[in-house]
C-alpha cells in the first residue's frame, strides 16, 4: 500500500514540473504591465523614378515630367520636383505631384529632381534631364540600316514586345542636339515619325544618350532608323 501511495506521489511531482516548464514568457510583453508588445516591423526606403530623359523642340516649350515611386509598405507621404541645373526660366505646374507638366522652357538643358519621402522620413531621389532646342530649317540626318528587333532592353529582357537600341547617339550628332526619329520598315518607302514617351505601337525612350524603340509587337520585319537633327 505504501508503494501504491509512493508512486502516486512522483506522478504528482512529475506532471507539476512539466507544467511548470511549459510555461514560456511572452518575450513581447511589458514586465511590469504585463501589456503585450507588437514586435518591431521592418521598414524600407521608397524608390524614386524620375523617368527617362526628354526633349522639347522649339517653339514647343513644355515638357510631362512623369515620375513614379515604389514603396513596400506603401507608404510614401511625400513628392516633390526641384530644378536643380538649367536655364533660369521654368515653371513646375504642380511641384507636390509624381507626374505634373513643367513650362516656360527654353533652349539648354534641364535637369530636374525628384524627391519622394515615406512616413518614417526615409527618402529617395532620382534626376531626369530635359533637352530643349530647335532643329534647323536646313536639318543633317543620320540614317541605319538594316535593324534587327531584339528582346533585351535598357533594364533587361523585355515581357513583351520588341525593341531596338541605339547606343551614344551623340556620337552622330553634337552633343545635347534635340532630333526627331523615323522608322521605315521592310519593303515600306515610308518613314513613319516615332516620339517619346507614347505608349501606342512605338514608343521612344532616351536613357545616358542610349536611344531605345519600343514596339508592343513581336516584331520580325527588318528596320530603317533615320534622326534627324
Amino acid at each position: 500500500m505504501k508503494t501504491i501511495r509512493f508512486f502516486r506521489i512522483m506522478i504528482l511531482v512529475a506532471i507539476m514540473f512539466v507544467n511548470a516548464n511549459c510555461k514560456k514568457e511572452n518575450p513581447f510583453a511589458n514586465a511590469t504591465s504585463g501589456v503585450v508588445v507588437p514586435p518591431p516591423t521592418i521598414n524600407t526606403s521608397p524608390k524614386a523614378n524620375a523617368g527617362s530623359d526628354k526633349q522639347v523642340i522649339l517653339p514647343t516649350n513644355t515638357c510631362l515630367l512623369a515620375g513614379s515611386a515604389y514603396d513596400k509598405e506603401n507608404n510614401i507621404q511625400m513628392a516633390q520636383w526641384d530644378k536643380i541645373s538649367g536655364p533660369a526660366s521654368f515653371l513646375i505646374e504642380n511641384q507636390t505631384s509624381i507626374s505634373t507638366q513643367v513650362k516656360n522652357l527654353q533652349l539648354g538643358v534641364y535637369q530636374f529632381e525628384l524627391t519622394v519621402k515615406d512616413s518614417y522620413g526615409l527618402m529617395s531621389k532620382d534626376t531626369v534631364a530635359v533637352t530643349v532646342g530647335q532643329i534647323s530649317t536646313t536639318p543633317n540626318e543620320t540614317i541605319f540600316k538594316n535593324f534587327i528587333w531584339g528582346t533585351e532592353g535598357l533594364y533587361g529582357t523585355l515581357l513583351w514586345g520588341s525593341v531596338i537600341i541605339i547606343p551614344n547617339i551623340y556620337q552622330y550628332m553634337p552633343a545635347g542636339s534635340v532630333f526627331r526619329t523615323f522608322i521605315k520598315k521592310g519593303n515600306s518607302t515610308n518613314w513613319e515619325e516615332l516620339f517619346f514617351g507614347e505608349h501606342s505601337l512605338f514608343s521612344l525612350y532616351l536613357v545616358n544618350g542610349t536611344l531605345a524603340i519600343w514596339s508592343s509587337s513581336e516584331e520580325m520585319e527588318l528596320a530603317d532608323i533615320k534622326l534627324v537633327y
